[in-house]
């Protein structure tokens, strides 16, 4: 990258320290930050009929992008929460992003990319909810995120998989049972 093109794309973030509970898009807030966590944990969560339900997990080197139906005046669907205490690079507002990326278009393939990456986790976390049974969704939650089984709390985890944290512990009895040697 050119010196010009550093400036212009580190004017348009800050890094900033967010407390475990913080909370950094709530519900009806305007979607105009893309985050990218550099230390820490964060929750995506949609409430439903009061209940929460988690959708994903974010931590250290991924990126956090909220997309919504309407581009025009964006408004969030999910609650974005700190499970941790977070080093967060905020990056700018999206209103300009057609005007940054036909001056810099560089951009363009580092956002295709980015995008891309964010689309195949989701796709791959939406077939495994289709396709697995509720033990072999675990199972493949704890072979593709064994990091994150310690760090989120058991009430979370349960949420994303789909069952309660009284069925995941179940779940989790019969496969410690199944794997202890007699």
């Amino acid at each position: 990258m050119s010196e010009e093109e550093i400036h212009a794309f580190s004017s348009r973030i800050s890094v900033k320290r967010f407390n475990k509970g913080d909370m950094l898009i709530e519900e009806g807030d305007r979607v105009d930050k893309v985050f990218f966590i550099m230390e820490g944990l964060v929750r995506q969560y949609i409430l439903k009929e009061g209940i929460e339900k988690s959708v994903f997990f974010y931590v250290e080197d991924e990126m956090v992008r909220l997309i919504e139906d309407d581009a025009t005046i964006p408004k969030s669907s999910y609650f974005l929460e700190c499970l941790e205490d977070c080093t967060i690079c905020v990056a700018y507002s999206r209103q300009d992003d057609a005007a940054f990326i036909k001056k810099y278009p560089r951009f363009e393939s580092l956002c295709l990319i980015l995008m891309e990456n964010i689309f195949k986790q989701t796709q791959h976390s939406f077939e495994d909810h289709i396709h697995n049974s509720p033990k072999d969704r675990y199972l493949k939650f704890l072979e593709k995120r064994p990091d994150l089984v310690q760090r989120v709390p058991q009430k979370y985890l349960a949420s994303y998989l789909g069952y309660t944290p009284e069925s995941l512990s179940r779940i989790k009895k019969r496969i410690y049972a199944e794997r202890k040697p007699f």
